[in-house]
């Protein structure tokens, strides 16, 4: 079974597949609005989104810092059309310090 064309791609990814990429990133959009979740930075290497949410219930983290039920916290989500995406044959270490690079320039995004 092949896991990709002749073009390279995956055989039902949404790229081989136009119509469903629209529908993709048009359902993404609905999701994002819904839960109230944006881009807080216009870095292109930025892989994170952020959603302001309230707590659901307490939360003690290792640093001592806590949240009461239904107090302000953040939620990170990735930001998929920023993703490097994964080599043809799967995972390697460049693009996991591609990864780790991104997701460090996404936390000094985020603190900035």
């Amino acid at each position: 079974m092949a896991l990709w064309d002749s073009a390279g791609q995956e055989p039902h990814s949404p790229r081989s597949h136009p119509w469903l990429a629209e529908l993709l990133y048009a359902l993404d959009l609905r999701l994002r609005r819904s839960q109230a979740v944006f881009e807080y930075s216009a870095n292109p290497a930025c892989i994170l989104r952020l959603e302001i949410a309230s707590a659901p219930c307490a939360i003690a983290l290792r640093d001592g810092t806590t949240a009461r039920p239904g107090q302000r916290i953040a939620r990170l989500h990735f930001w998929n059309e920023h993703i490097p995406p994964l080599p043809r044959d799967g995972a390697t270490i460049a693009w996991a310090r591609q990864i780790q690079h991104a997701g460090a320039i996404s936390l000094h995004e985020l603190a900035r």
